[in-house]
């Protein structure tokens, strides 16, 4: 979450500034973003009842796709769609995370408590990047801190001792 609010809490002054987007292309390009945020919630929701670290690493990795494909030596258009539906691709990291945790008895008030936090801290580690940086420097910031995710997700509850445990 902080990888995906690092970058998105930016979205719209990046795409007006370093994408040269009107109002029009960056209100379609969050109506895109919500609507496939819908769509994937129903998506990795029904896939992540079965194996939730698959569905986290996948849309880590696609976040970090989406990030990237927002580099400023690309047109305006194509940052557009790459930031919009495709940076929504972590619309179903809410679904899978809940069924991951939703296995222990406090999995949900932590859940909620610590998606929270990871809000708060990636809004504001992207401010500090785009105070100190540049706006378009948040995109990486947000790409990188998505590899890590899938990462720590594809390696998490994983032992030598034996399977993972609930």
């Amino acid at each position: 979450m902080s990888g995906h609010f690092a970058a998105y809490t930016y979205v719209q002054p990046f795409l007006e500034q370093v994408s040269h987007a009107g109002p029009a292309l960056v209100g379609t390009a969050l109506l895109m973003y919500g609507a496939a945020g819908v769509a994937g919630n129903f998506a990795a929701g029904a896939w992540a009842v079965r194996n939730p670290r698959p569905v986290l690493v996948t849309l880590a990795v696609l976040m970090a796709l989406s990030h990237g494909g927002a580099a400023p030596d690309r047109p305006a258009s194509d940052r557009a769609r790459g930031v919009g539906p495709g940076l929504r691709r972590r619309g179903g990291d809410p679904a899978a995370l809940d069924h991951a945790v939703g296995r222990w008895r406090m999995g949900t008030a932590l859940f909620v408590g610590t998606f929270n936090v990871s809000i708060a801290l990636g809004s504001f580690a992207g401010g500090r990047v785009v105070d100190g940086v540049s706006i378009s420097a948040v995109m990486w910031v947000g790409a990188a801190l998505a590899v890590v995710s899938a990462a720590v997700a594809g390696i998490s509850g994983r032992s030598a001792a034996g399977p993972e445990r609930p």
